[in-house]
């Protein structure tokens, strides 16, 4: 077996080398295909990998306006530079642009593909790409297995954007895997009892400072706290700051404090010298940065109807909000109060679902099935 990953996002997430790399030490023969925009630039070098990397810089500007040509493009790429004949599988890791070319080598060489569904794709093409929903019904319709790594989305996505005649059939392909973390959270879990003082919390978010990761509502519902609880609140933001008008009106709050980028080995001392984790993110395919808080024994408040909702039963390792209320936040990071050191211990244990060796297993047991159906239809 030899599989195609087809991986647009690979240079704007680890989350794709971490899979592949597991896949790669698991013995799956693969090669990688990662379309660029022409004007990316990289410092990873193709022998930095255990796979068979090859990036290609094939993406032009105006291709927000070309769908259909940019997808042509990248599947006569994929013709130069890859022996179809000896491609098992194709893997396309996102829906329009990764399955679209999964998609025409399919049609062409009949090589079966699974796709995945990411953020981009319902928040973005689906959004406001109409006149391509009918396309992407097809690729639907034609994959093997069609994977959501949130049970949320795939409700969500099954309900609001499939029709009716084809909702079954496409219902039948899904599946869930979730993504992995570094094994590095995970062999560093804090393992400790933790309390919390309950007239001083500590809150922190993790992550670009913009618009999307909706702190401003965080410190909102952190003000109204104060204010009417009479608890002390501190909040910490760590990342990068993409938009700085939205981070000039966080700074007005004295409470609030900003450290740029860490790494894992810095964040983990700031992971654990707080007390809950909050994300209230406008859109969130997942957020592995939730995962990466509970194994330091954080609970972790996350939004409603979006990537990270349906992990677990609410008041397990946290609580979903709406994250356009200040109040329902407010309301939460409270109650966590009244049961955190349970909730802590839960998101502790829990977290050890969340393994990359785990995810490679279940998307291997996919790839076999996958064949195994093939051949017995040929």
């Amino acid at each position: 077996m030899k599989v195609l990953q087809i991986s647009c996002g690979f240079n704007y997430s680890s989350v794709y080398n971490n899979l592949f790399s597991e896949l790669a030490r698991k013995g799956i023969a693969q090669e990688v295909y990662n379309p660029q925009h022409n004007y990316f630039e990289s410092n990873s070098k193709k022998d930095d990998y255990l796979f068979k990397y090859h990036p290609s810089k094939i993406i032009k500007s105006y291709d927000k306006l070309l769908y259909f040509t940019k997808i042509h493009r990248m599947k006569h790429d994929v013709e130069l530079n890859f022996d179809m004949n000896n491609v098992s599988l194709i893997h396309a890791h996102s829906l329009f642009s990764d399955g679209g070319v999964a998609y025409e080598l399919y049609k062409k060489y009949n090589i079966p593909y699974l796709v995945a569904i990411r953020n981009t794709d319902i928040n973005k093409y689906y959004k406001y790409a109409f006149h391509l929903r009918g396309y992407a019904e097809k690729i639907l319709l034609n994959a093997k297995r069609i994977i959501f790594i949130s049970p949320i989305y795939r409700q969500q996505f099954s309900k609001k954007y499939v029709s009716a005649r084809n909702q079954k059939t496409i219902e039948a392909k899904t599946v869930v895997i979730p993504n992995g973390i570094d094994s590095f959270w995970l062999n560093n879990k804090w393992n400790i009892e933790r309390s919390i003082n309950r007239n001083k919390i500590r809150l922190l978010s993790v992550g670009v400072v913009d618009r999307n990761k909706n702190s401003l509502n965080l410190v909102k519902a952190c003000n109204k706290i104060i204010e009417e609880e009479g608890i002390e609140v501190d909040v910490t933001l760590v990342g990068r700051i993409k938009d700085r008008k939205y981070f000039n009106s966080l700074s007005k709050f004295s409470f609030v404090n900003h450290i740029d980028y860490l790494n894992k080995e810095s964040l983990i001392q700031i992971y654990r010298d707080n007390d809950i984790y909050v994300m209230p993110s406008i859109n969130e395919t997942f957020g592995l940065v939730y995962v990466e808080a509970m194994s330091q024994g954080l609970p972790i408040i996350y939004t409603r109807g979006q990537g990270f909702d349906g992990q677990f039963k609410e008041g397990i390792v946290g609580y979903s909000v709406d994250s356009l209320e200040p109040s329902d936040i407010a309301s939460k990071i409270l109650r966590i109060l009244s049961d955190y050191s349970v909730i802590s211990k839960n998101c502790v244990k829990l977290a050890d679902i969340y393994t990359w060796d785990k995810s490679a297993d279940d998307i291997i047991k996919i790839y076999n099935n996958s064949l195994l159906r093939r051949n017995s239809n040929e």
